[in-house]
Order: structure tokens, then C-alpha cells, then sequence
């Protein structure tokens, strides 16, 4: 996390009410570093950079502050730092009417990109899905509850003039990526997704994997958004 991004979510955190963040901070067992007998006249933002500042000493990394950004929503402050023009895409997804709930899978996958990297690569997925429904009901394309993304991406895309075979050759090909990566990512989120549930021995999420997933997210909706609106 860029040090400009860390001040933007230290000064949302500190707007959260006081028993919010003594609870969070409790369930992380830094509810001393938090309020203690030193800094219990300071301010909210003082109290959280404490508790903050003692577990990354004891943890050796951010993971309390980054379950504090998914823990109170605020993945759109280091939307950015995950994909580069996540948050650019976010704040446009929020002006448009009724599409709340794309805006809320994009933020729940840049907020769990560090947390909970399973988490991110289900909400990536669920973030195509939710975009080509949107642009399918606006433009009056039918679909069924039971399409599969790339079927319903492949709709999608037709009706937006980006399917593959209604271009030449150069242009077929590069669209054809972005079918190859719709597909992948269903795929993703099937084998490493959170989606499902996991046999005893299934390892962790990497990381990289959900970096991966909400890069090529955000491309894709990108390429949706640009054509939607053209």
C-alpha cells in the first residue's frame, strides 16, 4: 500500500464509530494498542495508527490494515495499488443508476486481494457476470439464469459489436483474447475461488492468482463500459 493510500484509509477508518474499531481491533488482540492509558485522550486517527504501527511490528506486515479496508469496505482507496484504473473504474460504475452491485463486486475484489485472495478471484468473476447481465437487460438482450459466463459474455459481446467473428482477422484475434480470458477466469474461480468448498488438503490462494483475476477484470470491463457507452 502507497503511503497516500494508507493516509486515505487511516482517515476513513477514523470516521468509523469508537466501538467499531475497538471491537475490530480486539478481534486482532491490539485492543491496548488501540486505547490504552498513554493515548486514551488522542484522537481516533492517533489510536489506529497505534494499533496499526503494533501489528505490523508483531506481524511483520499489513494484514491487520488490509482487514480493516475489507473488514469496513473501503478496497476502493487502494483500488489502485491492486489494478492500475481499478478505482477510475469504480467511481464510474458508481454514477451509473442501478449498478450498485457491480460497483460493490469490483470493490469486494480490490479489498480482498491481499485478505482473502480466493475471495477476490470469486468476486472478479462475479464482477463480468454482473456487468454483461446489466448491459444485456439495458440493450434488451435475452438471457437465461442458467448461462454459464461465457456464454453470457459471448452475448454479451455480440450485442456490443465485440464478438470475434463480426471483425476481420487482426481485430478477431484480439477479441478472441478477451473470450480466453473470460473463460479463464470462470475457470479460476472454480479451481481457486472461494465459490466452493475445499477438500482438507487444498493450499491457499496465491496472491499473484487473484492480482491476475482483477487486472483482467478490469480490462474487460473496461472494454464492456467503452463500447456500452459508445
Amino acid at each position: 500500500m502507497t503511503p497516500v493510500e494508507r493516509d486515505h484509509v487511516l482517515e476513513a477508518l477514523a470516521e468509523r464509530s469508537g466501538g467499531q474499531l475497538k471491537s475490530f481491533f480486539v478481534a486482532y488482540s491490539l485492543g491496548g494498542a488501540y486505547e490504552n492509558s498513554t493515548n486514551r485522550g488522542d484522537n481516533k486517527r492517533k489510536k489506529i495508527a497505534d494499533a496499526v504501527h503494533v501489528a505490523e511490528d508483531r506481524d511483520g506486515d499489513e494484514r491487520v490494515l488490509l482487514a480493516a479496508v475489507e473488514k469496513f469496505e473501503l478496497g476502493h482507496l487502494i483500488a489502485a495499488y491492486v489494478a492500475p484504473g481499478l478505482d477510475e473504474l469504480i467511481s464510474e460504475v458508481e454514477q451509473r443508476p442501478n449498478w450498485v452491485n457491480v460497483q460493490r463486486a469490483l470493490t469486494a475484489a480490490s479489498a480482498e486481494a491481499y485478505t482473502n485472495p480466493a475471495g477476490a478471484i470469486t468476486a472478479s468473476r462475479a464482477s463480468i457476470e454482473s456487468v454483461c447481465k446489466h448491459i444485456c437487460d439495458e440493450r434488451g438482450v435475452a438471457y437465461a439464469d442458467s448461462d454459464d459466463l461465457s456464454s453470457l459474455y459471448k452475448k454479451t459481446a455480440r450485442a456490443l459489436n465485440l464478438a470475434p467473428e463480426q471483425h476481420g482477422d487482426s481485430v478477431r484475434q484480439t477479441l478472441q483474447g478477451a473470450v480466453t480470458v473470460v473463460s479463464g477466469l470462470a475457470g479460476l474461480r472454480n479451481a481457486f475461488g472461494d465459490a466452493h468448498g475445499k477438500a482438507p488438503e487444498t493450499p491457499d490462494t496465491p496472491e499473484v492468482y487473484a492480482a491476475v483475476a482483477i487486472n483482467m477484470t478490469a480490462g474487460v470491463t473496461r472494454l464492456l463500459l467503452d463500447a456500452h457507452a459508445a
